[in-house]
């Protein structure tokens, strides 16, 4: 039988899995490099609680205590050269709950926990291979560094990060249908994962439409694991987690233009499927800046 303690172990890995799968959909709409000397900054906020789960074999089961995840981060472009763009997503605050446990009566039966750090960083280069026409193509290579805590708070069981250095390539194309205000995207990647985790496939689609200064937007995202390392190991044995994750999810997004240079936006992320992840809402809102 799996003890009381390393159940809660596990239930916050699958947390902070999908909090840091989530928060990092690219804010970039597709495609599109940056201008030389243009650049896009937003300061957000991410929020997930969650009581449920996606077990290995997809179904879903209760969780206990209910657990969360807090970012508050930095994200930015900025156009290099007309093809060369630079983007980075900082969670410079992280902050993972575990809730208190209580019996039918009430009574506190588990101290739950918190830990407060910075999060797992992304830095990326995005080139646009094909710039010019009603279809865009690009290539981003994004490096994810280990930069959270994978072990801390109460009994070393709370994370922001996985501890692991990551490589991400990633292929855009996006079309424009003007003179509709309306675009789209599909992309795909590999995940080069380290510390013994298994590599991903990445794969996403994108719809905007424009209604003046309102836009909306539907992305999906899907993570398939090549399932090439041994899972058991290393999150019981080394401590780290988010190996063999897979999910798919819909997260619809509001944009809204205040004026030329500055916006505000409030999107949702739901996984329709998952497996050894949460299976709430998660939400995500910010303000931005352009120039």
């Amino acid at each position: 039988m799996m003890s009381r303690k390393m159940k809660r172990f596990i239930l916050v890995l699958l947390l902070i899995v999908v909090a840091s799968s989530f928060s990092n959909v690219t804010y970039a709409r597709g495609g599109w490099p940056k201008k030389k000397g243009e650049g896009f900054f937003k300061l957000g906020q991410y929020i997930l609680s969650s009581g449920r789960q996606f077990n290995p074999d997809g179904t879903k089961s209760d969780v206990f205590p209910r657990v969360g995840v807090y970012n508050t981060s930095f994200y930015g472009e900025y156009g290099f050269t007309d093809r060369l763009t630079g983007i980075i997503y900082l969670p410079f605050f992280s902050r993972a709950v575990l809730n208190n446990r209580a019996d039918q009566n009430g009574d506190i039966i588990a101290l739950g926990g918190a830990l407060n750090s910075i999060g797992d960083t992304d830095v990326s280069l995005k080139y646009g291979l094909i710039v010019k026409g009603p279809i865009v193509v690009s290539a981003t290579l994004t490096l994810g560094l280990p930069l959270g805590n994978p072990s801390g708070g109460p009994s070393g069981v709370l994370s922001t990060g996985d501890g692991e250095f990551n490589q991400l390539l990633t292929v855009e194309a996006s079309h424009s249908f003007y003179p509709l205000p309306l675009y789209a995207t599909i992309s795909g990647g590999l995940n080069n994962r380290g510390n013994d985790f298994s590599e991903e496939w990445r794969i996403g689609a994108e719809v905007g439409y424009s209604f003046g200064d309102l836009t909306v937007l539907a992305r999906l995202s899907s993570v398939q694991s090549f399932m090439n390392s041994d899972n058991t190991s290393n999150v019981i044995s080394q401590g780290v987690f988010g190996n063999n994750i897979e999910y798919f999810t819909l997260s619809p997004q509001l944009i809204y233009e205040f004026n030329e240079k500055v916006g505000a936006s409030f999107g949702v992320s739901k996984a329709i499927y998952g497996s050894r992840v949460l299976a709430d809402l998660a939400y995500d809102f910010g303000v931005s800046i352009k120039i």
